[in-house]
């Protein structure tokens, strides 16, 4: 799993080093609903998230938003790389994500109050897969 988070770090920091695109599928858990995504970064650092979850009484909801890709460096070097989404467009209401991607791999996203306390789990679509991927989340 850390292998996978390393790895994580290395193809964002790589995407905008070579100017290549990237695809990655997340998920997460709020406790009560389990969310899974796809997230879709191009070469100028913009890009767009779709994420569905289901919900007991409505069904699948689905809720595409723009992101982008931004990154900071400490004083030692260490790249964190954070995903800004907005406009998120959905059929109920829905706050837009926020993802970060810290120097040892690890990503999460923003819970209820703001801290940076729900732990995703991303996984790097190879090139050969995007385009089943992207057909999968309607992309």
């Amino acid at each position: 799993m850390k292998r996978i988070l390393l790895s994580l770090t290395l193809v964002v920091c790589v995407m905008m080093a070579r100017a290549q695109s990237t695809v990655m599928e997340i998920q997460w858990s709020d406790g009560t609903i389990n969310y899974s995504g796809l997230v879709v970064l191009y070469p100028d650092n913009s890009g767009c998230c779709k994420v569905k979850y289901f919900l007991p009484y409505v069904g699948w909801i689905w809720c595409y938003q723009d992101a982008r890709l931004s990154t900071s460096t400490d004083i030692y070097g260490n790249v964190t790389s954070y995903i800004n989404c907005f406009n998120p467009r959905c059929s109920e209401p829905y706050a837009a994500d926020n993802f970060v991607i810290y120097p040892n791999g690890q990503m999460f996203t923003r819970d209820a109050a703001g801290s940076w306390s729900t732990r995703i789990v991303a996984v790097v679509i190879q090139p050969i897969y995007w385009a089943a991927k992207k057909a999968e989340y309607g992309l």
